[in-house]
């Protein structure tokens, strides 16, 4: 389960990201943990060159880009500047324009449209990786005409399938907190639409929680743990 982790304050963020070699530094250690190793012959470095944002190995000599494969490859706006975008439009809810951007970090609004795109890309291709353990379905659209059926026997309108994580992290005795979620339109609720959203968006071995509806019942054959709580309504 993904823990949650503390958006910084502004001064925080300043603090660690106020200049360039900070962030150097950060990329550093996310992309080499145990530090540098060249692609090549996996020489240590024999320093950062920071004119040209890259560590030269001491074995070969090859000069490696800190930003090479990342969405800062070949940017010419400092790396402050990208850290600070990053920093607003993850923590601000109503996200930020790219005009607003524009202005704070001094460039252009074509800039600023175009570093939006690359994070918002890369938040989304991080979304896709996460494999959560809750699932349902439910249904969007309007009101059908002339009082039609609700819920899964809707004929007007999409299915979308939720997955939610439950963490650990509720006080004792309470209930677990919600997580991550994950959405998807799917074409129907029957088992096979049902699992192929599984397979895509579930941690294998997960418990899974769910209603009785039948189009669940096969999640316990492909590795899952499954408890289904059937809700019965009394008049």
């Amino acid at each position: 389960m993904s823990k949650r982790v503390r958006m910084l304050t502004v001064g925080e963020f300043r603090a660690q990201f106020g200049d360039e070699s900070q962030c150097v530094e950060q990329l550093t250690q996310q992309r080499w943990p145990d530090g540098f190793r060249c692609p090549r012959f996996a020489g240590t470095t024999r320093g950062y060159i920071a004119s040209r944002r890259v560590h030269e190995c001491k074995s070969c000599a090859y000069q490696c880009s800190v930003m090479a494969g990342t969405i800062f490859h070949k940017t010419h706006t400092p790396l402050t500047s990208w850290f600070w975008a990053i920093y607003r439009m993850s923590h601000n809810k109503k996200g930020i324009s790219a005009v607003q951007l524009g202005k704070e970090i001094g460039v252009s609004y074509a800039t600023a449209w175009l570093m939006q795109h690359k994070i918002r890309k890369a938040m989304e291709d991080r979304d896709q990786r996460y494999k959560l353990n809750g699932i349902n379905e439910g249904y969007v659209g309007g009101v059908e005409s002339g009082g039609g059926s609700q819920g899964r026997g809707a004929q007007t309108k999409s299915v979308v399938a939720v997955a939610v994580e439950h963490t650990a992290e509720g006080e004792p005795g309470r209930q677990p907190v919600p997580g991550f979620a994950a959405l998807q339109v799917i074409a129907d609720a029957s088992s096979e639409s049902i699992d192929g959203f599984v397979a895509a968006r579930i941690a294998p071995g997960s418990h899974i929680l769910s209603d009785g509806w039948r189009g669940y019942r096969k999640l316990s054959q492909n590795g899952l743990e499954h408890t289904a709580t059937v809700l019965r309504i009394y008049p």
